[in-house]
């Protein structure tokens, strides 16, 4: 069974004040409780063995960053700083950490494969960011910022532009110029408005340039950010 959707509902409900209902709280010690498979070969192949650390796509398989991004980001949103939520917390932000490539950024698991390095992509950057941003101050998180703004730079889909807005509001960066890029394209590239996710998104991105209005943003007691 796809356990992502879960993240996403959890961190909804944690956004709209849910938080605290008991099946809030059913959710988050699911989320908790879960983790991806160890994978035996995957010391051998990625010289990372740190699989079980982060979540998956589904029951009973791998970890990944994307859905490691979606938990670990509605699990702070949640608040909870309860040992249990803490130690969670922790151990996902070693296995994204550990996983940067080289140059920054965030491939879809490891950074290397057969001592290969592997290229980030532009979404598992953003989602891995959005999870990240009270650690700025790591050397990782900030070059990974800057290799994302790289991607923006270059990038026509309105999915990553929307995403983009986003996550550089979460990092305090002025979004003016990536925000008419993102409504100038909006325009010429409509059809990408009938893809859920990408609605959701640009929808968002919008709200964040017109009502200063980020649901992404966390806030913490004491940020290491900004």
């Amino acid at each position: 069974n796809a356990t992502w959707p879960t993240f996403l509902v959890y961190f909804l409900m944690n956004s709209l004040g849910k938080g605290d209902s008991p099946r809030a709280e059913a959710v988050s010690a699911w989320i908790i409780a879960h983790k991806g498979r160890g994978a035996a070969y995957s010391q051998d192949l990625c010289s990372k063995d740190l699989y079980a650390a982060g979540w998956p796509w589904y029951n009973g398989t791998t970890a990944w960053i994307e859905p490691t991004g979606y938990a670990l980001l509605a699990l702070k949103k949640s608040g909870k700083k309860d040992t249990a939520a803490a130690q969670r917390i922790k151990k996902a932000e070693q296995f994204i950490l550990a996983r940067t490539c080289r140059g920054g950024g965030w491939n879809v698991g490891n950074s290397k494969l057969f001592d290969v390095h592997l290229d980030p992509y532009p979404t598992n950057t953003g989602f891995a960011l959005l999870a990240l941003q009270d650690h700025y101050d790591k050397s990782n998180v900030l070059e990974s910022l800057y290799r994302f703004r790289d991607f923006l730079h270059t990038t026509k889909s309105l999915f990553l532009l929307s995403l983009g807005v986003i996550v550089m509001n979460c990092f305090d960066e002025d979004t003016t110029v990536l925000s008419e890029k993102l409504q100038r394209y909006r325009k010429e590239s409509s059809i990408e408005l009938s893809h859920v996710p990408t609605c959701a998104l640009f929808l968002t991105a919008s709200s964040v340039n017109i009502a200063n209005n980020n649901p992404f943003l966390l806030t913490f007691d004491t940020p290491d950010k900004r």
